[in-house]
């Protein structure tokens, strides 16, 4: 008998540490997210991008950034992302009209969250990497439930073309190691983009290949960053820019 209450004294107080467990895990996801969002606010509130920037890594410090070994060695895997390079460059070249955000190699997704608390009202992400499109997912969980975030697994150049048409700012840093293809997805990029769009490439070590086969006449091209944009079906080019803004030149078809 009294082996009997105690069985079932002990298998209560079981259920209740499960129950408890539940509780904390729930209550601590509730507050990652509120964390996260508040975290977006305040960016977008803040005064300068040195403040911007804090909160930004207040997040971005903590998530997860490992990876599980690249599927294609074609392709570059997840990087420690320097987020102040990140801010510094997008501020150069992002406009008030800019509201959907495009990242072709987006790994963990904190290029995606950066965007967002530049001010960008949706970020999209294109991944190779299973492993990465996961840890973006699982790092931002909330904001890819309400499609705030969109995070896809694919290969930029195979995917449809009319996918690059989803956003107004496209941001790369050469996902691909092989110049020809990188220059491929690029001339794909520009070539889809819808008018009023900006590309942006901070990484530009294949120009040479792009030249080649790009169906715009192009000026000698540095490597570092290239900026193209799309305004009334004119294309234009900036590979100089300031705190204030980058300097463009009109492009034309060959």
């Amino acid at each position: 008998m009294h082996k009997s209450i105690f069985l079932k004294v002990m298998k209560t107080f079981f259920y209740l540490a499960i129950i408890a467990t539940l509780l904390s895990s729930c209550k601590q996801t509730k507050q990652k997210v509120n964390w996260v969002q508040a975290s977006i606010q305040k960016s977008r509130q803040a005064p300068n991008d040195s403040t911007r920037l804090y909160h930004i890594n207040q997040v971005c410090t903590r998530i997860q950034k490992e990876e599980d070994q690249q599927p294609n060695p074609e392709y570059w895997g997840g990087i420690l992302y320097n987020m102040a390079f990140f801010v510094d460059v997008m501020q150069r070249v992002k406009s008030p009209h800019h509201q959907v955000f495009m990242d072709v190699g987006s790994g963990n997704g904190e290029k995606l969250f950066g965007a967002l608390c530049l001010g960008f009202k949706q970020a999209i992400g294109i991944e190779y990497n299973p492993a990465l499109v996961k840890m973006s997912q699982q790092n931002f969980p909330a904001l890819h439930q309400q499609h705030i975030i969109k995070t896809y697994e694919g290969d930029a150049l195979k995917i449809e073309g009319s996918s690059f048409k989803q956003a107004d700012f496209i941001y790369l840093y050469s996902p691909i190691k092989n110049t020809d293809k990188m220059a491929r997805l690029l001339e794909r990029v520009v070539v889809n983009m819808k008018d009023g769009t900006t590309l942006l490439e901070v990484n530009a070590f294949y120009m040479d290949a792009w030249k080649k086969l790009s169906h715009l006449r192009l000026p000698v091209l540095q490597g570092g960053w290239l900026a193209i944009k799309k305004e009334k079906g004119q294309y234009f080019l900036a590979q100089t820019f300031y705190e204030s803004g980058a300097v463009w030149q009109p492009l034309f078809m060959n």
